[in-house]
């Protein structure tokens, strides 16, 4: 019987995905402040350095080899899921577009995920999945409107803002295009 195949805690899995949300939404506010101090491409990098080492030993110790095909669609998937997802949303951060408004962009995900689900995978959302969509959509928009501000960043920030959420939904729906190697999530 392996680490995984045990039953946890009821409580494991909710703590689990508490501490996610928590270190992933202080992402925007922390790239803030670490821009004050530091280049936000180097606190990228060391943000990304160091979860790797923490999470290497899982991937080589859990689960199936890794094969160098895999490995290679994970860092292309990588470099543009991360990388150019939030190396944007840090370096737009770092012009001083207003944190509130990059995270109104960054949630707008799901929305181009479902735009461009149909041209690219040949999926259709039914009318109830657009409307749930847009539900969401306002919903964010709702709660952000408070504290939304243009700012004084260039033009050429606000761009790459957008830019950098396209990428994001465009690789998410590439990979399911290209349907990668079954890895576990642990590995990829």
């Amino acid at each position: 019987m392996t680490l995984l195949q045990n039953k946890p805690h009821p409580l494991v899995w909710p703590t689990v995905a508490a501490a996610l949300v928590l270190s992933w939404s202080s992402g925007f506010v922390g790239i803030r402040y670490a821009s004050e101090n530091a280049d936000v491409m180097l606190v990228l990098f060391w943000r990304t350095f160091l979860s790797g080492l923490i999470l290497l030993p899982f991937a080589l110790l859990i689960g199936q080899r890794i094969s160098g095909r895999a490995l290679a669609q994970q860092m292309a998937f990588g470099v543009a899921t991360m990388f150019l997802y939030l190396g944007g949303f840090a370096l737009a951060i770092g012009q001083r577009v207003p944190t509130g408004l990059v995270a109104l962009i960054s949630d707008l995900v799901p929305l181009a995920i479902a735009a461009l689900s149909q041209p690219i995978l040949g999926l259709r959302l039914s009318a109830r999945q657009w409307i749930g969509t847009a539900l969401g959509a306002s919903g964010v928009l709702i709660v952000s409107l408070d504290s939304l501000s243009l700012g004084k960043a260039p033009v050429w920030a606000y761009v790459l803002t957008v830019a950098s959420m396209l990428v994001f939904a465009l690789a998410t729906v590439v990979q399911k295009r290209i349907r990668t190697i079954d890895m576990p999530i642990h590995q990829s």
